[in-house]
This record gives structure tokens, C-alpha cells and sequence, in this order.
């Protein structure tokens, strides 16, 4: 179980890690597109959503200990 939980731990770690990069570009003065803008801020959307759903698997996972 303990690896299982580690492995979920940083599968979420990177998705939030990855969510702050898009968030810094997007808040950076990059010069993006309107459609470039859509884009990142979906899929920082997206990466913030599975890195909930990750995060909810390791509370049941060590609920169920």
C-alpha cells in the first residue's frame, strides 16, 4: 500500500507542479493568443482536476487501512 501512496503522491505532485507553470506563463508577459490563452487555461484546468481526483484516492486509500 505504502508504494501505491508514494506513487500517487508524486503522480499528483506533478500535476500541480505542472498547473503552476501554466498559471506563471499565463500570468507572465508572454505574448500569446487568445486561443493559446483558452488552451492553457483548460488544460491547467484539467491538471488541477486530476490532481484533486489523485488526492481523493489517497484519502480513501488510507481510509481504508
Amino acid at each position: 500500500m505504502k508504494e501505491i501512496i508514494d506513487k500517487l503522491e508524486k503522480e499528483s505532485t506533478e500535476y500541480k507542479e505542472r498547473a503552476k507553470k501554466i498559471a506563471a506563463k499565463l500570468q507572465g508577459h508572454a505574448m500569446i493568443s487568445e486561443n493559446q490563452f483558452n488552451l492553457l487555461m483548460v488544460q491547467r484546468s484539467m491538471l488541477i482536476s486530476l490532481a484533486r481526483i489523485v488526492d481523493c484516492r489517497i484519502n480513501d486509500i488510507k481510509k481504508e487501512r
